[in-house]
Protein backbone atom coordinates (compact mmCIF):
# COMPACT_ATOMS: atom_id res chain seq x y z
CA UNK A 1 0.00 0.00 0.00
CA UNK A 2 3.04 2.27 0.13
CA UNK A 3 5.13 3.47 -2.76
CA UNK A 4 8.86 2.82 -3.00
CA UNK A 5 11.19 2.90 -1.27
CA UNK A 6 8.87 2.13 1.69
CA UNK A 7 6.75 -0.36 -0.25
CA UNK A 8 6.18 -1.82 -3.66
CA UNK A 9 2.85 -0.33 -4.69
CA UNK A 10 2.60 0.50 -8.39
CA UNK A 11 2.85 4.22 -9.07
CA UNK A 12 0.65 6.04 -11.56
CA UNK A 13 1.06 9.78 -10.92
CA UNK A 14 -1.71 10.81 -13.35
CA UNK A 15 -4.70 9.56 -11.33
CA UNK A 16 -7.40 11.59 -9.61
CA UNK A 17 -5.68 11.11 -6.24
CA UNK A 18 -2.48 12.54 -7.73
CA UNK A 19 -4.34 15.50 -9.28
CA UNK A 20 -3.56 14.01 -12.70
CA UNK A 21 0.10 14.93 -12.29
CA UNK A 22 -0.46 18.67 -12.21
CA UNK A 23 1.39 20.73 -9.65
CA UNK A 24 3.85 18.17 -8.32
CA UNK A 25 6.24 15.45 -9.36
CA UNK A 26 5.62 11.71 -9.15
CA UNK A 27 8.23 11.56 -6.39
CA UNK A 28 6.48 14.29 -4.38
CA UNK A 29 3.13 12.55 -4.81
CA UNK A 30 4.56 9.20 -3.67
CA UNK A 31 6.19 10.72 -0.59
CA UNK A 32 3.01 12.57 0.40
CA UNK A 33 0.80 9.52 -0.21
CA UNK A 34 3.12 7.38 1.92
CA UNK A 35 2.98 9.96 4.69
CA UNK A 36 -0.83 9.99 4.65
CA UNK A 37 -1.39 6.23 4.32
CA UNK A 38 -1.99 4.18 7.42
CA UNK A 39 -2.34 0.42 7.71
CA UNK A 40 -4.77 -1.21 10.07
CA UNK A 41 -6.43 -4.53 10.63
CA UNK A 42 -9.58 -5.64 12.33
CA UNK A 43 -9.22 -8.68 14.55
CA UNK A 44 -12.36 -10.69 13.86
CA UNK A 45 -11.49 -14.34 14.42
CA UNK A 46 -10.34 -16.63 17.18
CA UNK A 47 -7.26 -17.34 15.07
CA UNK A 48 -6.33 -13.66 14.96
CA UNK A 49 -6.85 -13.35 18.72
CA UNK A 50 -4.58 -16.34 19.27
CA UNK A 51 -1.99 -14.93 16.83
CA UNK A 52 -2.01 -11.37 18.21
CA UNK A 53 1.61 -11.52 19.41
CA UNK A 54 2.85 -12.26 15.87
CA UNK A 55 0.47 -9.74 14.31
CA UNK A 56 1.81 -6.99 16.58
CA UNK A 57 5.35 -7.58 15.25
CA UNK A 58 4.37 -6.34 11.78
CA UNK A 59 6.39 -3.11 11.54
CA UNK A 60 4.09 -1.45 8.99
CA UNK A 61 0.99 -1.93 11.13
CA UNK A 62 -0.37 1.37 12.43
CA UNK A 63 -3.56 0.32 14.23
CA UNK A 64 -5.72 -2.60 15.31
CA UNK A 65 -9.45 -2.71 15.83
CA UNK A 66 -11.48 -5.58 17.25
CA UNK A 67 -14.80 -6.64 15.72
CA UNK A 68 -16.89 -7.81 18.69
CA UNK A 69 -19.62 -9.42 16.61
CA UNK A 70 -17.21 -11.46 14.53
CA UNK A 71 -15.04 -12.37 17.51
CA UNK A 72 -18.05 -13.58 19.46
CA UNK A 73 -19.25 -15.64 16.48
CA UNK A 74 -15.80 -17.15 15.95
CA UNK A 75 -15.97 -18.52 19.51
CA UNK A 76 -19.42 -19.99 18.85
CA UNK A 77 -21.03 -17.27 20.98
CA UNK A 78 -22.61 -14.90 18.44
CA UNK A 79 -23.68 -11.61 19.95
CA UNK A 80 -22.64 -12.61 23.48
CA UNK A 81 -20.25 -9.70 23.96
CA UNK A 82 -20.34 -9.97 27.75
CA UNK A 83 -19.55 -13.69 27.80
CA UNK A 84 -16.31 -14.20 29.77
CA UNK A 85 -14.65 -15.98 26.84
CA UNK A 86 -15.46 -13.19 24.39
CA UNK A 87 -14.57 -10.42 26.84
CA UNK A 88 -11.33 -12.19 27.68
CA UNK A 89 -10.39 -12.59 24.01
CA UNK A 90 -11.03 -8.93 23.26
CA UNK A 91 -9.26 -7.79 26.44
CA UNK A 92 -6.23 -9.89 25.49
CA UNK A 93 -5.97 -8.10 22.13
CA UNK A 94 -6.56 -4.68 23.67
CA UNK A 95 -4.02 -5.15 26.47
CA UNK A 96 -1.29 -6.45 24.18
CA UNK A 97 -1.92 -3.72 21.62
CA UNK A 98 -1.75 -0.97 24.25
CA UNK A 99 1.85 -1.90 25.12
CA UNK A 100 2.96 -2.25 21.49
CA UNK A 101 3.92 0.28 18.78
CA UNK A 102 0.40 -0.08 17.35
CA UNK A 103 -2.53 2.27 18.03
CA UNK A 104 -5.79 0.78 19.29
CA UNK A 105 -9.15 1.61 17.74
CA UNK A 106 -12.46 1.27 19.53
CA UNK A 107 -16.12 1.59 18.66
CA UNK A 108 -17.99 4.61 20.03
CA UNK A 109 -21.23 4.86 18.08
CA UNK A 110 -22.95 7.13 20.61
CA UNK A 111 -21.88 10.22 22.53
CA UNK A 112 -22.10 8.21 25.77
CA UNK A 113 -19.55 5.67 24.52
CA UNK A 114 -16.79 8.16 23.62
CA UNK A 115 -15.39 8.85 27.10
CA UNK A 116 -15.39 5.20 28.27
CA UNK A 117 -13.75 4.13 25.01
CA UNK A 118 -10.99 6.72 25.37
CA UNK A 119 -10.63 5.94 29.09
CA UNK A 120 -10.07 2.28 28.14
CA UNK A 121 -6.94 3.30 26.24
CA UNK A 122 -8.28 3.37 22.72
CA UNK A 123 -6.83 6.26 20.77
CA UNK A 124 -8.69 5.91 17.47
CA UNK A 125 -12.48 6.04 17.41
CA UNK A 126 -14.79 4.27 14.99
CA UNK A 127 -17.90 6.43 15.32
CA UNK A 128 -20.14 4.70 12.79
CA UNK A 129 -20.58 3.85 9.16
CA UNK A 130 -21.53 5.95 6.18
CA UNK A 131 -24.85 4.12 5.93
CA UNK A 132 -25.64 4.82 9.59
CA UNK A 133 -25.00 8.52 9.07
CA UNK A 134 -27.13 8.65 5.95
CA UNK A 135 -30.00 6.94 7.76
CA UNK A 136 -29.63 9.08 10.89
CA UNK A 137 -29.50 12.24 8.77
CA UNK A 138 -32.52 11.19 6.73
CA UNK A 139 -34.47 10.28 9.89
CA UNK A 140 -33.71 13.68 11.41
CA UNK A 141 -34.66 15.47 8.20
CA UNK A 142 -37.99 13.62 7.97
CA UNK A 143 -38.66 14.29 11.66
CA UNK A 144 -37.98 18.01 11.18
CA UNK A 145 -40.31 18.13 8.17
CA UNK A 146 -43.05 16.31 10.09
CA UNK A 147 -42.80 18.92 12.86
CA UNK A 148 -43.28 21.71 10.30
CA UNK A 149 -46.27 19.90 8.76
CA UNK A 150 -47.84 19.44 12.22
CA UNK A 151 -47.35 23.17 12.94
CA UNK A 152 -48.91 24.16 9.60
CA UNK A 153 -51.89 21.82 10.10
CA UNK A 154 -52.45 22.96 13.69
Amino acid sequence: MKYGPEGDRGLCPITTAADYGFGHSASDYAQEANRRTIAGIMVETRGAVEDIDRILTIPELDYISVGPSDVSASYGLPGQYDHPTVKGAMRNVWDKTKVSHVALAGQAYTDEKVAPTLDDGKNILNIGSDLQYMIWGFDKHVSDIRKVIEEVEA
